[in-house]
């Protein structure tokens, strides 16, 4: 049980559930980059409708994809580390923080969706 309230602790500090997120970001990126799926699956790479339309989409998706989680992972990094130079309240780093993920998220995937649609398109007109 202490583990547990322990680990609860550690995760009410943004900062350091920045950092991880934000190292999760950059090693799934690296990680996708190096050894993107090859083929559509349910388990790994960059799963949305679009980009499991059909493998022409799915491997632009995964070339892609790693660069907005490399991008992303660096932005949250730069977040937490920013948290630790210039300390505030753990409420406003929380709420910050929380809505910054969320927004980095969002512009993650939609710039890949919107790179995809693009490709689509330009498919369709060859």
């Amino acid at each position: 049980m202490d583990n547990l309230q322990a680990t609860s602790e550690a995760l009410q500090n943004i900062n350091l559930f920045c950092l991880m997120l934000g190292g999760i970001l950059l090693l799934t990126g690296f990680i996708t980059k190096k050894f993107p799926p090859k083929k559509i699956n349910m388990v790994y790479g960059f799963r949305t409708t679009r980009s499991m339309k059909n493998q022409a989409n799915w491997d632009f998706a995964q070339r892609r994809a790693p660069r907005g989680m490399l991008r992303a992972g660096w932005l949250v990094l730069a977040f937490s580390l920013s948290g630790l130079v210039f300390p505030s309240s753990r409420g406003f780093q929380t709420i910050t923080g929380l809505i910054l993920m969320t927004i980095i998220f969002i512009i993650m995937v939609r710039r890949t969706e919107n790179a995809l649609k693009q490709f689509e398109n330009s498919a369709h007109e060859k």
